[in-house]
């Protein structure tokens, strides 16, 4: 599935509320990636051909506290094969989004969600080369953790915006080459306000 960056919809003067936009966007394409974390449940499945099939591999890379929540950012594969990414919170069910695209030319492919009216987190994933990740923010460069998912070795991050302070999302390749996110962050910001 070709990836969405702008989950951003309606900018007619007769738009629904922001809420309601951003919850039907995030539900539709929540659905359309076709992929959702497994279920955990300490009850046994009625049907036995499931009790027989097991869950697809997933591994919590990182935890976070933002937003007023607990957070994890959950790699595992998807029900059609894919390597998929969700940043999931106590009080927030996530939003899977699969087989990011890397490129040499374009090393940071991310998901941007808006958590309310104050908050976003972007994350995403960056091509096996890059050495180093930061967010631009009006204070300066802030460093960004890179975490390696041990079953497809594909390399990710996620990060919390407060006040929708974000300008760049940077990924570092180790010859220094520096390749930035800007125009997506910038596309979302100027069709979300």
């Amino acid at each position: 599935m070709a990836h969405r960056p702008n989950r951003s919809t309606n900018r007619s003067p007769n738009r629904w509320p922001r809420a309601a936009v951003l919850t039907v966007a995030l539900a539709v394409l929540a659905t359309s990636c076709g992929a959702s974390p497994p279920a955990v449940s300490d009850s046994a499945p009625q049907d036995p051909a499931l009790a027989a099939s097991p869950a697809p591999p997933q591994a919590a890379l990182a935890e976070y506290r933002a937003a007023g929540d607990s957070w994890r950012l959950v790699a595992f594969t998807g029900d059609q094969g894919g390597h998929c990414l969700s940043v999931e919170g106590t009080a927030h069910e996530g939003l899977p989004e699969c087989d990011f695209e890397v490129t040499e030319d374009a090393p940071v492919n991310a998901a941007i969600w808006a958590i309310d009216d104050h908050d976003l987190v972007v994350y995403g994933r960056v091509a096996p080369e890059t050495v180093r990740l930061y967010a631009v923010q009006r204070a300066g460069r802030v460093p960004q953790a890179l975490h390696r998912d041990p079953i497809s070795g594909e390399v990710y991050f996620a990060t919390f915006i407060r006040d929708r302070d974000i300008r760049d999302i940077v990924a570092v390749s180790a010859d220094g080459r520096r390749h930035g996110y800007a125009k997506k962050i910038e596309d979302f910001l100027g069709h979300d306000e």
